[in-house]
């Protein structure tokens, strides 16, 4: 047999091995056997970066295809957040605004994935407190990416922990919508196993939120032309 599998090396880390094993001799008393063991783990961890790649790639391809097709803002928010989750096998995928409101708030808009009423749990925050220091805060905050590489032990995430756990969200990543120098949102993305996004995907899904950001404008002054020409 031929086989691979993951195991913890004599220092605690994962490794990946490939175990073969050949029959040299076979007779009465017996069969001779010849194993080997290879450490995989270099080019397994390779072929993972490239499919966390491909799948943002794909996303992005196909979230650029939705916004030439656009007519109607929230539904074209919907289904970028159905192509994330469809397309790139993402948990759940959510777009929540910046209200300007005593509590700063972040007001969800959109959402698609396994959900089972998380949005309407959850209170979040865009304010420098504890319910606005987790990823999606943060982000319209400092209008850059903020990731939960582990829900679980991240300490910011304490206010969600337990809803998000419940669900399977294992990390997260909240990417900033910003127009004019100003942030308006955040585009969040869940994935189900830790530390689900790196460098070159970040990157990826960065230009993603831009384009949705860009779409999202596009689409509001499209509409501020039609009453301005109705009138």
């Amino acid at each position: 047999y031929e086989i691979e599998y993951r195991m913890i090396s004599s220092e605690g880390e994962t490794i990946w091995i490939r175990d073969s094993v050949r029959i040299v001799t076979e007779n009465d008393q017996g069969k001779k056997l010849r194993g080997r063991m290879v450490d995989i783990t270099e080019r397994k961890l390779a072929e993972e970066a490239l499919r966390r790649v491909n799948r943002a790639l794909r996303v992005l391809s196909h979230c650029n295809e939705a916004l030439i097709r656009a007519s109607d803002e929230v539904a074209f928010m919907e289904e970028v957040c159905r192509i994330i989750v469809e397309d790139g096998g993402y948990r759940l995928a959510w777009v929540g605004f910046a209200e300007k409101d005593r509590g700063q708030t972040v007001r969800p808009v959109a959402q698609k994935g396994f959900g089972d009423g998380y949005l309407m749990k959850v209170d979040i925050s865009w304010a420098d407190t504890k319910r606005g220091r987790g990823p999606t805060g943060t982000a319209i905050r400092t209008k850059k990416p903020s990731i939960a590489r582990d829900i679980l032990t991240d300490p910011r995430y304490a206010p969600w922990r337990e809803a998000a756990a419940k669900r399977g969200y294992a990390s997260s990543i909240a990417l900033p919508l910003v127009s004019d120098g100003i942030s308006f949102g955040a585009l969040n993305i869940y994935g189900s196993e830790p530390d689900a996004f790196n460098e070159d995907e970040v990157k990826l899904l960065s230009n993603l939120a831009q384009d949705l950001s860009y779409g999202i404008m596009a689409l509001r002054a499209r509409i501020q032309l039609r009453l301005l020409s109705s009138q």
